[in-house]
């Protein structure tokens, strides 16, 4: 057993041996090294010898040869020649029209105008006509009712400065709710108000809101009877009374639309 391990030995020694003694260039062709290729050495004086620097710098030229140089460099304009400058001469399209393809416009006659003198307009006045005999009672104004289509059905009266309705306007209104309950045209309901004093306009105001809510009052009394409310339509007018039209001024007339 001890002389096959030492065999063992002895054989690991000698293969190392050889493969210490032989390597991979060996195998493939020999050890020799290639030659480096020789450049030719360079001519003197084309590159400069950095390792050699001038003691003196380049000589500056004198005041009298910079005055020199510069003689040369003007320019001699007494005997200078030149080369003339002679442009090429280029046509341009001519844009003429012809004469004779375009028809001449006919001459014109000189009209002579006249100077008309301004004439002063003359003012004529009509005769204003008078009424001799003044109406002795004041008319009370309508309002402006379509009467071929409108037909009055009652008239509710109001006492003075009021809106609300009396037993008699009830019991009308309760009649005409009875009689035009299942009819289809519309019910118009014009509410007045008056005023005695001369100027109208001072309570205006005051009158057009009595005079709507004396219509408004006829309507919802309308309403509550069965009425349908889009049947009925109202209006407003103030008027100027006396103490022989007062009543005139404190009423509401009921009218029935006839299509």
């Amino acid at each position: 057993m001890n002389i096959y391990i030492k065999f063992l030995c002895l054989l690991s020694i000698l293969l190392c041996l050889l493969l210490n003694a032989c390597s991979l260039p060996e195998w493939l062709g020999g050890t020799a090294e290639p030659a480096e290729e020789k450049l030719p050495d360079p001519k003197p004086g084309e590159f400069p010898n950095l390792s050699k620097v001038p003691l003196k710098g380049p000589r500056i030229p004198s005041k009298e040869q910079r005055a020199k140089l510069e003689k040369g460099l003007v320019s001699d304009r007494s005997n200078a020649r030149y080369v003339p400058n002679t442009s090429r001469s280029i046509n341009a399209p001519s844009n003429t029209i012809n004469d004779d393809s375009v028809p001449l416009a006919a001459p014109v006659e000189k009209v002579s105008v006249e100077k008309v003198q301004p004439q002063t307009p003359t003012q004529t006045t009509a005769p204003v006509s008078t009424s001799s005999s003044p109406s002795a009672t004041p008319q009370t104004p309508q309002p402006q009712l379509p009467g071929p289509s409108l037909e009055q059905i009652g008239v509710i009266y109001f006492t003075d400065n009021s809106t609300k309705l009396s037993k008699e306007a009830n019991s009308l209104l309760n009649k005409l709710a009875t009689q035009y309950k299942n009819n289809t045209s519309k019910i118009r309901v014009v509410g007045y108000a008056g005023t005695t004093k001369a100027n109208v306009t001072q309570s205006e105001i005051a009158n057009n809101k009595i005079a709507l809510e004396r219509a408004q009052s006829v309507i919802n009394q309308f309403i509550k009877l069965g009425i349908a409310a889009e049947r009925m339509e109202s209006e407003a007018v103030n008027i100027k009374t006396n103490k022989n039209t007062e009543s005139a001024g404190r009423k509401a007339e009921i009218f029935l639309k006839i299509n």
